[in-house]
């Protein structure tokens, strides 16, 4: 059984992904602050966090992957092949390296020099930090003995998903990593229109998301009905939800999300193109 106690663990970039990984274990798991290691490309700011996490921060790349059992590679897809590039003679082929980077392939990966025999791809979303994220992942080569370490070593942040193949991480990429920023997009509209109708900024808010928490809660205990079937139980015939839906079925809601999913897969297409054109002299 892992042991989460003396688990060093070294993130490479310091954004918003790695903090909430960061936090998630902190919060959810017994792993020694002092075990995990952070490199940013902003010193400052590295260090700010590093302090406020009591973790150490580490400037030096090279030192960050000798003191580390596991590495999360969490810089910006337009930074990723100069950072791994320029570790090359640093990898070690038996460390577990956790890759977080959207539209980065296996394939990619290594030929930019990482090695590792134990590579997998994460696409997490932010809900990880309260240990209630989804974690969808895929192992190079489809490792068996990898995927239950993975799973083992993720199960503090919430539920793990062992992808069959790695192009179904582009597909969660849109509808659960970045999908959390959609579904903040509508508790804000709930929060404002609270708001609007005079209720405080504070209860408005709270009552936004007991409103999204419960009905999620009360689908995941309903397994016995679809998504569609619970809401006919909410629905009267010529009542409130029902004018309300039947507004939002004229707009056509559901096309607006399928173009805004659709524009996102063509961001994440568009990084994937951009990575593997060579460079431009």
């Amino acid at each position: 059984m892992l042991s989460f106690h003396s688990l060093k663990l070294a993130f490479l970039g310091a954004g918003s992904m790695a903090q909430n990984l960061i936090r998630g274990y902190l919060n959810c798991s017994n792993i020694k602050a002092q075990n995990i290691f952070i490199s940013g490309r902003n010193p400052k700011k590295t260090n700010q966090l590093a302090k406020e996490l009591k973790a150490q921060a580490l400037l030096d790349n090279e030192e960050l992957l000798e003191k580390a059992d596991i590495v999360f590679l969490c810089v910006k897809p337009q930074d990723c092949q100069q950072a791994i590039e320029e570790l090359v003679p640093q990898w070690d082929k038996r460390r577990t390296v956790l890759s977080i980077i959207a539209g980065v392939s296996f394939r990619q990966l290594k030929k930019w020099g990482l090695r590792s025999r134990r590579l997998a791809r994460l696409m997490p979303n932010t809900n990880v930090c309260a240990g209630q994220g989804l974690l969808p992942f895929c192992s190079l080569e489809k490792q068996e003995s990898l995927n239950s370490f993975v799973e083992e070593l993720l199960s503090p942040l919430g539920q793990t998903l062992v992808l069959e193949e790695e192009k179904q991480l582009d597909s969660l990429t849109v509808a659960c990593a970045s999908g959390s920023s959609f579904v903040l997009e509508f508790m804000e509209y709930w929060q404002e229109w609270l708001a609007d109708e005079g209720f405080t900024k504070d209860q408005a808010r709270e009552l936004s998301l007991k409103t999204f928490l419960g009905t999620s809660l009360m689908a995941e205990k309903r397994t016995d009905k679809s998504f569609s079937e619970l809401q006919q139980e909410i629905v009267s015939k010529k009542g409130v939800s029902q004018a309300g839906l039947k507004n939002m079925r004229e707009l056509e809601l559901e096309r607006i999300l399928r173009l805004s999913f659709e524009q996102a897969q063509l961001s994440l297409k568009e990084i994937h193109l951009a990575l593997s054109s060579p460079k431009k002299s």
